[in-house]
C-alpha cells in the first residue's frame, strides 16, 4: 500500500489553511457610477414621513403650534437620460410614470396619470421638474421631490460617504464631514464639523441575480441642527440620525440595484415665536424612509 508523501501532505495542510492567513480582500468604494445619453433604467420608489412640532407655553397651560402631517409615495417610473455632465452626472432625465400614488389616501389614487412624461433637470444642484415644457406647480414639485433624488456634481453619495481607499469587508472609513457641511450650506443650514460623527463600511458581499454585490452600510450624527427658527428661539439641543444601505456590484460597470435611507429628527427648543406670543417650548419629531430599488 502506497503511503502519503510528507510533500504532499504538507501541500495539502497548507492548503487548508492557507485561506486562515490570506491577507483580506480589498475592495474598490465608487458608489455613483457613470451614466451615458441614452441610458435606461427601471426604478421603484416607496416613501413615508411623518412630522410632528409643538409650541406649548412654559406654564404648560396653553398650545400655540401644533402641526403635525404625513406623507407616504409610491413612484415606479422608466428612466432616460437625455443629458449628462462632461464627468458623466445625469442633467436631464425623463421619467415615464407607470404609477405615482398617494399611499396616504383611501384607494390610492394617482398623483399623475399611467404615461404622464415628466421631464427632470438638475439646476445649481437641485430638481427642476417640467411637464410639456412647462413647470410644475408647488404641490407636484414637493411630491416629485419627495421621490425623485438625483446625483450631481457637488452633491452625491461618493462625495458625502465615499472614500478613495480600497477597504475590506467591515473596515470602517469616516464619512466626509467637510463636504456635508457644505451640502447642509446649500440649504442655508450652518453646521460646525464637529457636530457631524459618522463612519461607513461593507457590511457584506451578496449575489443578486447573476452579479456579485457589495452591501454598503454608512449611519451618522448630526448635533445642533437649528433649522429656521427666528433669534428668539433658542436650542436647547437637537440630534439627526441618518442610516443610508446601498446595493452595489462589484462590476463598476453596473449600476446601484438598491438604496435606503432612514432619518431620524428631534428638536427642544425655547424662546417666543414672536414678539406676540408668551414664552414657550418648542418640540420637534419627524422620520423619513426612502427605498428604491432600480432595474437596468
Amino acid at each position: 500500500m502506497k503511503t502519503i508523501q510528507p510533500s504532499a501532505l504538507l501541500m495539502f495542510l497548507l492548503l487548508l489553511l492557507c485561506p486562515l492567513f490570506a491577507a483580506d480582500q480589498l475592495y474598490t468604494i465608487k458608489m455613483k457610477r457613470a451614466f451615458l445619453p441614452g441610458s435606461q433604467y427601471g426604478i421603484n420608489v416607496t416613501m413615508k414621513e411623518n412630522f410632528a412640532m409643538s409650541a406649548i407655553t412654559v406654564d404648560r397651560k396653553e398650545k400655540i403650534v401644533n402641526n403635525t402631517y404625513s406623507k407616504h409615495l409610491n413612484l415606479e417610473a422608466d428612466v432616460e437620460i437625455s443629458r449628462v455632465s462632461s464627468t458623466g452626472e445625469p442633467i436631464q432625465l425623463v421619467y415615464t410614470i407607470r404609477q405615482f400614488t398617494d399611499l396616504n389616501i383611501e384607494g390610492n389614487p394617482p398623483i399623475l396619470p399611467r404615461g404622464s412624461s415628466v421631464t427632470v433637470k438638475i439646476e445649481n444642484d437641485d430638481e427642476s421638474f417640467f411637464i410639456n415644457g412647462q413647470a410644475v406647480n408647488d404641490k407636484l414639485n414637493e411630491q416629485l421631490s419627495a421621490v425623485i433624488s438625483i446625483d450631481s456634481e457637488k452633491d452625491n453619495t461618493d462625495l458625502l460617504f465615499g472614500t478613495n481607499k480600497k477597504m475590506s469587508i467591515g473596515e470602517k472609513w469616516a464619512v466626509n464631514t467637510l463636504n456635508i457641511v457644505e451640502g447642509f450650506s446649500h440649504k442655508k443650514l450652518s453646521i460646525p464639523e464637529n457636530d457631524i460623527d459618522g463612519s461607513c463600511s461593507i457590511s457584506n458581499l451578496l449575489k443578486v441575480g447573476d452579479q456579485d454585490c457589495m452591501k454598503i452600510i454608512c449611519q451618522m450624527n448630526i448635533k445642533n441642527v437649528n433649522l429656521y427658527f427666528p433669534d428668539t428661539i433658542e436650542v436647547n439641543n437637537s440630534l439627526t440620525s441618518l442610516t443610508f444601505e446601498g446595493i452595489y456590484p462589484l462590476d463598476m460597470n453596473r449600476k446601484c440595484l438598491k438604496d435606503t435611507l432612514h432619518m431620524t429628527f428631534s428638536l427642544d427648543a425655547v424662546g417666543k415665536l414672536n414678539q406676540d406670543t408668551p414664552p414657550v417650548t418648542v418640540t420637534v419629531s419627524a422620520e423619513m424612509t426612502k427605498k428604491s430599488i432600480y432595474s437596468y
